[in-house]
């Protein structure tokens, strides 16, 4: 059996074999995540004392959402692997003068995970349905990640609703350039400028 080597924090080494990606998952999972390691974590994603969390039901499932501040609302939808929490920092400082809405999407985090709902058409529902139960009737939504898809989903099917539209980190497919990144990507090229390594 191949020994795998623990690389500085940061560093993500290029894995060439499914050995090689099995012996570094084997070797994640008997790695002791520690009650400190937990904190440490978990402090870099404090909502301020002002967010309350709450539990909202939606078309087929409880959407778990933490709700802070006054003035215009803004959504804040996290990407795929995380939750809201990733948004705490930004949610902390939108709540000076927005009232921050900042759901766990459908099947992640704190909110339910029904067998089904999870196409962007639903999910963009969901949001809806969050933000009437909480008395908002307009809102601009930012999405990050798998969370823009969703957010651009609810700005198309709820126009009226949508104040502004924030999407990061995420093109969509088939609107240009996604077929030029695909492309750029599958060969290795950065349209950033940054080096890309084995093609991703």
């Amino acid at each position: 059996m191949q020994k795998t080597t623990t690389l500085a924090t940061g560093h993500v080494p290029m894995l060439s074999s499914p050995k090689q990606v099995a012996a570094v998952i084997i070797e994640a999972a008997n790695t002791p995540f520690t009650a400190l390691d937990a904190a440490h974590a978990s402090a870099k994603f404090v909502f301020p004392a002002n967010f309350r969390t709450q539990e909202i039901q939606a078309d087929g499932a409880t959407i778990h959402v933490r709700v802070g501040g006054q003035g215009p609302a803004v959504a804040l939808l996290h990407g795929f692997g995380d939750t809201g929490d990733m948004w705490a920092p930004m949610a902390a400082e939108l709540a000076r003068d927005h009232r921050v809405v900042v759901p766990d999407l459908r099947g992640m985090g704190l909110s339910s995970h029904p067998v089904s709902g999870y196409d962007k058409k639903t999910q963009a529902a969901d949001i809806r349905s969050v933000l009437t139960q909480l008395g908002i009737d307009r809102a601009a939504v930012v999405g990050h990640d798998i969370g823009a898809t969703v957010a651009y989903a609810y700005a198309a099917r709820y126009p009226d609703k949508t104040d502004r539209l924030v999407m990061m980190d995420a093109p969509l497919p088939g609107i240009p350039p996604w077929t030029k990144s695909c492309v750029a990507l599958r060969s290795g090229i950065s349209l950033s400028g940054v080096p890309m390594l084995n093609g991703w």
